[in-house]
């Protein structure tokens, strides 16, 4: 109880608002990088704590964000599917789950690929969504990495955000085509960031837990 309270309460919240005050902009042959602390904690929430906990938090933090900041052109649904996808991989497996499983890391990729490789822009440009079929042979191999489950996540919220903006029709062919390295580094980086963000709670978490299990000894001794 004491270490849920802990990352409930204190530790968590902390974090994503640090994490709001980081932000990385790198100028290469490629083009401007721009990332940002909160693209990788919020999904994070999927990975440490139940759904209804997770949605709760995702209520507040856009609900937050809506009335303070200026509201995003995603309307944040790329982060809500990037969370998701980490709690994939925490929630029981029964049926239903699995089902959504499924559709969000193979149909909505899948459906996605599709809709940019038939856009009068997209298909000019067809094959930046071929990065949305790495959530797909994530699947397939099945496979219980820590960094395969960030990738997965933070490409089911490229695929989801570039729909949207392809649709916003605010980039060309051309554009689209340039960002394709740009993506790589972002996604790769977002990725190892989250695993190194991930093994850094789990130890404070641990750490946490250890102190309050050394405490319930001495307070019966």
């Amino acid at each position: 109880m004491m270490k849920k309270k802990f990352f409930t309460t204190i530790l968590w919240p902390v974090t994503v608002v640090a994490s709001k005050l980081i932000k990385l902009s790198v100028s290469s042959s490629f083009g401007l990088l721009k990332l940002s602390g909160i693209m990788v904690t919020v999904p994070l929430m999927g990975a440490l704590y139940s759904l209804p906990q997770t949605f709760g938090f995702l209520i507040v933090l856009l609900g937050v964000k809506h009335i303070f900041f200026a509201f995003p052109l995603t309307l944040g649904l790329p982060t809500i599917a990037a969370t998701l996808s980490w709690s994939c991989h925490t929630e029981h497996h029964n049926r239903v789950w699995k089902l959504f499983d499924t559709f969000l890391h193979v149909m909505l990729p899948l459906v996605c690929f599709i809709i940019f490789a038939t856009h009068p822009v997209g298909h000019q440009a067809w094959w930046y969504g071929c990065y949305w079929l790495i959530p797909c042979i994530i699947w397939l191999l099945n496979t219980q990495s820590t960094f395969a489950r960030a990738l997965q996540s933070t490409f089911i919220a490229h695929a989801l955000g570039s729909i949207i903006w392809l649709f916003a029709g605010i980039l060309s062919a051309e554009q689209w085509v340039a960002l394709i390295p740009i993506v790589a580094i972002e996604r790769l980086a977002l990725a190892l960031a989250s695993c190194g963000l991930y093994y850094v709670l789990a130890q404070a978490y641990s750490k946490v837990n250890s102190i309050a299990r050394t405490s319930r000894i001495s307070i019966r001794n």
